[in-house]
């Protein structure tokens, strides 16, 4: 709820919003700070489960699978998102930030909802997904000197991102439906 709200701030009264100062410092510093404390206090209150492991045999999870690999796909899309920001020499980013966040957010959401879905369904995941090419095609304009309009490239690669979503949600929600023989988004017609 606190990123919609910083995102709904800003999208309403502009990015200028986060340079005001309270107290002498400015209110991007005051919430930079506060999302580092409450980063700590997570991080310190859920060290021991990490370190010790799950409750499963050998410190695993309660699905055999390891405490620590979560990690990993939410780091690849957490990475590109921190490199392809802070390496671009253009304001596309700072201009079309909601675009930009959507494109992340869509890589995010699938990432998330793979992790469940495994947990879920305790199969092995993959740790290779095909949306982690939009993360790859900005990165590689940027690595190669922009053959592609910055502004245009984002756009495509959050529709990409976006329909690569859609598809799998759509996927795993008839495949889930299908197993367990319920419908969904369809009302049975009744036998007389």
């Amino acid at each position: 709820m606190l990123i919609i709200s910083i995102l709904l701030v800003t999208s309403i009264l502009g990015t200028e919003v986060w340079t005001f100062g309270v107290f002498g410092y400015q209110l991007r510093h005051m919430l930079l700070f506060g999302t580092f404390c409450m980063a700590i206090y997570t991080s310190v209150s859920h060290l021991g489960i990490i370190l010790t492991g799950g409750v499963g045999r050998n410190g695993s999870t309660v699905a055999g699978t390891s405490v620590l690999f979560p990690i990993c796909p939410l780091l690849a899309s957490i990475i590109p998102f921190c490199m392809i920001y802070s390496k671009s020499r253009s304001a596309v980013f700072d201009e079309n930030i909601t675009i930009f966040v959507l494109c992340f957010g869509a890589v995010a959401a699938k990432a998330t909802n793979r992790l469940i879905v495994g947990h879920m369904s305790r199969s092995e995941l993959v740790l290779w997904d095909w949306i982690y090419l939009g993360p790859i095609a900005l990165m590689l304009n940027q690595y190669y000197d922009f053959w592609v309009c910055e502004k245009r490239l984002l756009v495509w690669v959050t529709c990409y991102t976006l329909a690569s979503l859609f598809v799998y949600c759509c996927f795993i929600t008839r495949q889930i439906c299908y197993h367990m023989n319920i419908y969904c988004f369809k009302v049975p017609v009744k036998q007389s």
